[in-house]
C-alpha cells in the first residue's frame, strides 16, 4: 500500500507541473541545413568588418531569431575563432570573449594550374603544343 500512494502523489506532482513539459518525452528537432546556411550566412556578414564581442553577437543573433544552438553550429561550420581578451580600467578587470573570421589563406598551387605559357627552359607546356 506504501508504494501505491508513493505513485499517486509523484502522479499528482507531475499533473500541477504541466507548464513544463516531462524532458524524458521532449524531442529536439535538429537544425535543418537550411536554417544552419542563413545562420553562416548571418554571421560571416557580421564578422566580416572584424571581431566583435560575444555579448553583442548574441543578442544581434536573438534579435534575428538565431537560436544560440544554431549560432554554435554556424560558427563550427564557418571556423570562426574565439578570443579571450583581458580588459580593464581603474575599477576592475575582466575578461571579455571576442568572435572572428578565420584569416583569408592564398589558395595553394594545384598540380593542375596551368603554368606560364613558356617554362623556364622557354620550351611549350605539351598541352599547348
Amino acid at each position: 500500500m506504501r508504494n501505491n500512494d508513493r505513485r499517486h502523489r509523484e502522479r499528482d506532482r507531475r499533473d500541477q507541473d504541466d507548464d513544463f513539459p516531462d524532458p524524458r518525452t521532449v524531442r529536439v528537432r535538429p537544425p535543418s541545413a537550411t536554417d544552419i546556411e542563413r545562420a553562416e550566412r548571418w554571421l560571416k556578414g557580421l564578422l566580416e568588418s572584424g571581431p566583435l564581442y560575444l555579448f553583442e553577437i548574441k543578442s544581434k543573433a536573438s534579435a534575428a531569431g538565431i537560436s544560440e544552438r544554431l549560432l554554435q553550429a554556424a560558427r563550427k561550420s564557418l571556423g570562426v575563432r574565439s578570443m579571450n581578451v583581458n580588459t580593464a580600467n581603474d575599477l576592475a578587470e575582466w575578461k571579455c570573449w571576442f568572435w572572428e573570421l578565420p584569416p583569408k589563406r592564398k589558395p595553394s598551387p594545384s598540380v593542375f594550374d596551368k603554368p606560364d605559357k613558356h617554362d623556364a627552359d622557354g620550351e611549350r607546356p605539351p598541352w599547348d603544343a
